[in-house]
């Protein structure tokens, strides 16, 4: 399985490509078919801009990262044409990653300076590794890099800032942004921003033709309060072979 680079998905995803976040750089490797390989944090949050109207400006508290556990829906076009839904748990010295449809699972626990990397695949052997010198808080997830926006992005001048709705329950700052080349519409992308922490909570691009090529969506989620208990993995279940 090859590593994703620094954006991960990000490199896949229009939307993200479309709000003006960083590419993968020459030289990295392509992005895997998993979504879920850890990449280290490359977080830096920008200050909305005082030229955005206010009721469009959201701020990013990215506090809620060090302990929850969501659920959301994924589709990405130019991997699968169906849609998966994924859990993710988040605790003080473990993370997991579940595909709830397929029973796949990846998950990571620290064990002193390192981090013990399980993946758990249906039809295949299970493999442990170590990650060298690393921590949980070293490493950041895939629907963290997914849903990371820049606070600035109300301020850019084909964004527009349209409403506010409910994505899980949980309030939601919606925009709209459209790419143009030629005087014609090549990419549209709509995000729906978390209002309590910035991040986007469901996002939808359509390329030229107006077909859905990329989209994810909370639909559970709990910041705080979450204990070891949430990560349903019992690593007595299973055989693992070293890599």
């Amino acid at each position: 399985m090859k590593t994703l680079c620094i954006r991960g998905i990000s490199c896949v995803a229009a939307i993200i490509l479309l709000f003006g976040f960083s590419s993968c750089k020459k030289g990295e490797e392509e992005p895997s078919t998993d979504p879920y390989v850890y990449i280290p944090q490359n977080q830096g949050v920008q200050e909305a801009q005082s030229g955005a109207p206010a009721e469009s400006r959201f701020t990013v508290d990215q506090s809620w990262q060090k302990n929850y556990t969501l659920q959301y829906k994924y589709f990405d076009l130019s991997q699968s044409a169906e849609t998966v839904n994924i859990r993710e748990t988040r605790i003080d010295d473990a993370f997991a990653a579940e595909y709830t449809d397929k029973g796949d699972v990846l998950y990571y626990k620290e064990n002193g300076s390192d981090v013990d990397y399980y993946m758990i695949i249906k039809g295949a052997e299970n493999v442990h590794s170590v990650v060298k010198d690393k921590s949980i808080d070293d490493l950041s997830s895939t629907f963290m890099k997914l849903s990371e926006v820049s606070s600035g992005m109300p301020s850019l001048s084909n964004v527009m800032y349209m409403n506010e709705e409910n994505v899980a329950g949980r309030p939601c700052k919606k925009y709209i942004q459209r790419a143009y080349q030629n005087g014609k519409v090549q990419e549209t992308v709509f995000v729906w921003v978390d209002k309590q922490f910035g991040f986007a909570a469901r996002g939808e691009s359509y390329d030229a033709q107006d077909k859905l090529t990329v989209s994810w969506e909370l639909t559970q989620f709990k910041s705080g309060g979450v204990s070891s208990g949430a990560i349903r993995v019992d690593l007595n279940d299973y055989t693992f072979i070293e890599k």
